[in-house]
Formats: C-alpha cells, structure tokens, sequence
C-alpha cells in the first residue's frame, strides 16, 4: 500500500513538472523565436536603409544623368548654329564667287569682243591699204606716163601739169587716210553712225575705244558727254567730257551750251551765264543758248530778258524744240498778252502734239 502510495505521489510529480518542462521549452522557443524576430526586424531595417541608400543613389544618378542629358542637348544646340552658320558662310561665298567669276567672265567676253571687232577693223584697214596701194600703184602709173611724153626741153603742157597736180592731191588724200589714220577715221566713222542711229550704247562703246586708242579729239568728246548727260543720266562724267572738249577746241558752242545746262541743273547759275554768253559770242545764232538764257532770266524773275531771249532763240531757228514756244507763251501769259500766249501755245502743240503731256510730266 505505501508502495503505491509513492508510485502515485511519482506519478503526481512527475505529472506536475511535465507541463512545467513544456513551458519552460516554450517560452525557450519563444524566446528564440523573439530573437530571430529581432533580427529580422534587424535584416529589415538594415535593407530598408539599403534601399533608401540605394533610392538616394538612384536619385543622384538620374539627377547626374539628366544634367548630362542637358549639357549635351546645349552642346548639340551650340553646336548646330555653329554648323548654320560655316553652313551659311559657304553658301554666301559661293554666291559671291559665282557674282565675281559671273562679273569677270563678262568683263573676259567683252575685252574679247573689243579684240575681235578690233581684228575685225584692222582686217577692213588692211583691206583698204591694199585698195590704196592699188589706187597709188596706179596713179604712179600716170604719172610715168605724163614724164615718158615730156617735151625734151623738160616742160609740161597745161594739160599735163594739171593732170599732176591732181595726181599728186589725190595721192596725198591716200596716204593720209591709209595706216593709222584710215583706222582712227573707220573707228569714228562707226561711232558717228550708232550715235545719229540712236544706239547711244553702241556709240559710247566705240567712241570710248576712239579715245583709248587715238586720245580723241573736241567732237569725240562732246559726242560722248551728250551721250552720258542725255541717255545715262551722267551728269558729272557728261561734265568732264565737256570740260575736256572746250580744252581741245575753245570755240565749240555745242559743248558751252550743254555745259551751262549741267551748272544751271547744280544752281550754278554764274557759270551757266558765262556758258552761254560764249556760246552766242562764237555763234550768234545759237538758238539752244538764247533759251537757255531766256531760262535763266526767267528764273531771276527777269521776265523782259527772258522774253528777248525767247525770241531771239525763235527768230534764228522757227522750227526750234516746242518747249521754246511754251516758255514764251508762259511769258506771254505773265505779261497779260493772252492772243500772244494762245498762238505760241498752238504752234508747240504742231511742232510736238504731246506737248501738253509732257509738260504736265516734267
């Protein structure tokens, strides 16, 4: 009986410490179990820390790469403007070298055609040589002729002495206009006709090779002066080629008279003046000078000259520019001469029937 008694009293305690053993493992376990908890929380701390590391990072890569990006895209922009720009630098010298080559090339066409048609001009002065030589050939001829049948005291007949002389004058015009001088009188035999022509560029071509090649003369000068002042508008190059013909030849009025019209277009009125009172003093009939004067009076509010003027100018040349009777009839009209007036005012509209148009476009 004691015997159970303490089996049971085993039994009991061991009953007892059994639950108490479970819990101590238990919370063995749990107390592991807190422990690895914690240092999961550890591991995930740290890699939370890693991943805003590595987030900052990312960040600061992406922030590099975009100023990166930036900068290149500046670098990009700065470098295609500077490509326009040696781009547009070419394409402008390209067009000023195709301008320039464009302008010599022209100027290469011309000086070759100045040559061929100066070719071409001394062939025709060759040609006329031999015409003279063939002309003086002849004459030579004649004048063996003449010697062979002279009298043996050694006189000529009137007959024969005449026929010399002429032979002789006739040779001495030959000679002159052969050389030299046969192409200097072709040169300016064709700028004469372009210039009555019309072809006033033609002309002014021809005439400037004229005075190039032969230093001119006072006609070739003034031709080329009325061509610059009245087709080209030169009033300056106009007035230097006038200057230049009066130095050759004082006594041309043509050249005073345009002349004084270029200073009376300045205001120069002085020397318009003087221009045209030499012109009347070596031509007296110089119709183009008295109404040129006439103008001038006119201007001066001299309307008794002008008028004289007016009609001097009308009186050496009837059939004179219609102008001239407009600025009379103008005059006329000042000085209250209406019948006067009225007839001049006709007889510009016969002379030039668009007389009116044109005054109303000056």
């Amino acid at each position: 009986m004691h015997k159970i008694k303490i089996i049971l009293l085993c039994s009991l305690l061991l009953c007892c410490l059994y639950p108490v053993h479970s819990l101590e493992k238990t919370v063995i376990q749990e107390k592991d179990s807190a422990k690895t908890d914690q240092d999961l929380r550890d591991r995930v701390i740290r890699l939370e820390d890693k991943m805003d590391a590595a987030k900052e990072w990312n960040t600061d890569n992406r922030k590099w790469v975009e100023s990166e990006q930036a900068r290149a895209s500046q670098w990009m922009t700065w470098e295609q403007i500077i490509l326009a720009i040696i781009t547009l630098l070419v394409a402008v010298l390209g067009f000023l070298g195709y301008f320039i080559i464009r302008r010599y090339a022209k100027r290469a066409k011309r000086d070759a055609d100045k040559a061929t048609e100066l070719l071409e001009e001394i062939k025709k002065t060759v040609a006329l040589a031999k015409d003279h030589k063939t002309e003086i050939e002849h004459d030579a001829e004649e004048v063996r002729k003449i010697l062979t049948t002279m009298p043996p005291e050694g006189k000529l007949t009137k007959e024969q002495e005449n026929s010399l002389n002429e032979i002789i004058a006739k040779l001495k015009d030959e000679l002159k206009s052969s050389g030299l001088d046969a192409l200097k009188n072709l040169y300016y035999a064709n700028a004469i006709k372009a210039y009555d022509e019309g072809k006033f560029e033609e002309a002014l071509r021809l005439f400037n090779n004229y005075i190039d090649l032969f230093g001119g003369d006072s006609n070739a000068f003034f031709r080329r002066g009325y061509i610059n002042d009245y087709s080209l508008g030169e009033k300056d190059e106009a007035l230097n080629d006038y200057n230049k013909s009066i130095q050759l030849d004082s006594n041309s009025p043509g050249s005073y008279i345009n002349r004084g019209i270029i200073y009376m277009s300045k205001g120069e009125y002085k020397e318009a003046f003087d221009d045209f009172n030499k012109a009347i003093n070596i031509d007296p009939k110089a119709s183009n000078a008295y109404n040129n004067r006439g103008l001038l009076y006119e201007n001066e509010g001299d309307i008794t000259n002008a008028l004289l003027n007016y009609n001097e100018a009308i009186n050496h040349n009837p059939q004179i520019d219609a102008k001239v009777y407009n600025n009379r009839a103008r005059i006329y009209e000042l000085m209250g001469k209406t019948i006067e007036a009225a007839a001049d005012r006709a007889k510009a509209k016969e002379l030039d029937p668009d007389i009116e148009e044109k005054a109303k476009n000056s």
